[in-house]
């Protein structure tokens, strides 16, 4: 699998809740159903573009990532209670889809054929990488993108 592309992104915000997890074991679907949901309303208010971000970057736990689950929005005034603003800066992505169902397939090829077989590209650590779900993925109807932060050897 090769990404479908390679992508300098402009900057962007996220604004949704934020947790720490074990990425390889975490409850998705608790997070989205439990800790975002009851947002949601507030979030879908402010978005600038359909679909929705998960965020994942580093923390200062072992085996343990920063993962920001929510929507894409312009300039917010007040960040909403219970929710985090997260600012991503313009980077360079290798861009990868699949089914929902492939995700976590899809994370383990990335990091374990596609990131140490590049010649070309690295990961870069010091951004954040995400997954873009637009309208349709959880029915199977889009696919999911992954963005891994790279940058060149």
């Amino acid at each position: 699998m090769e990404p479908v592309s390679i992508t300098e992104r402009e900057a962007f915000a996220v604004l949704g809740v934020q947790t720490r997890i074990d990425p390889w074991q975490a409850d998705y679907h608790g997070i989205w159903e439990e800790q975002y949901m009851p947002h949601d309303e507030a979030v879908s208010g402010l978005a600038n573009e359909e679909g929705y971000y998960a965020l994942y970057w580093a923390s200062d736990e072992a085996g343990k990532v920063e993962f920001l689950a929510g929507r894409a929005v312009g300039d917010v005034d007040r960040v909403p209670e219970g929710l985090v603003l997260r600012e991503m800066p313009a980077s360079l992505y290798a861009v990868f889809e699949c089914p929902l169902a492939s995700l976590h397939s899809t994370w383990q090829h990335i990091g374990d054929v596609w990131l140490p077989g590049s010649a070309q590209y690295a990961a870069d650590e010091s951004r954040a990488c995400f997954e873009y779900f637009p309208p349709g993925a959880d029915e199977g109807k889009a696919p999911v993108s992954v963005h891994v932060a790279i940058k060149p050897k």
